[in-house]
């Protein structure tokens, strides 16, 4: 049985993000989208789930070896200096779409990421680490990738108002 990628992207991009509309509160925007900059050039999609928890997926053509490696992370955020600017950790699925008839079980791996994040204006920018093992038995292959996203906020967040009848100045 194959699955064209086209459909197998619509899918996977159907079941990460529509299900997830929830108020962001420590970051500042809903949903986020642009480019990545690697080995490749790639696109990164960001949505926020909780407080501090967002998805991302990371989507790299490799024009040499014909497919598109894609990742579905979960990232947890820890403010550092502002809510502007955090470090993230967190971990997901890699997995490699082709034209080729390679077993699609044999694509499948763990990833991991890390890194640094600071929002200007809409502008998200981060640089992070993302190391990549399989886990199919016949790969012994780990590889580092490292990169650099630009994302423009496509969403943001609603603005929190305060209840100013609870400071009663006289």
């Amino acid at each position: 049985m194959t699955i064209s990628i086209n459909r197998l992207f619509i899918l996977l991009f159907l079941a990460l993000f529509s299900c997830f509309n929830f108020k962001a509160y420590s970051q500042y925007f809903k949903s986020a989208a642009g480019i990545r900059i690697s080995d490749n050039w790639g696109v990164s999609i960001v949505q926020i789930l909780t407080k501090r928890w967002t998805a991302e997926m990371l989507l790299q053509p490799d024009p040499v070896e014909d497919f598109v490696k894609s990742n579905l992370l979960i990232r947890h955020h820890l403010p550092l200096i502002t809510r502007r600017f955090n470090l993230y950790l967190g971990a997901g699925l890699n997995f490699r779409l082709g034209k080729s008839e390679v077993d699609f079980a044999k694509t499948i791996g763990a990833s991991g990421i890390g890194g640094l994040e600071l929002k200007l204006g809409r502008l998200l920018i981060s640089y992070d680490v993302v190391p990549e093992i399989p886990l199919h038995a016949s790969s012994d292959y780990l590889s580092l990738q490292t990169g650099l996203s630009l994302r423009y906020i496509l969403i943001k967040a609603n603005k929190k108002k305060w209840n100013w009848k609870k400071f009663k100045f006289e």
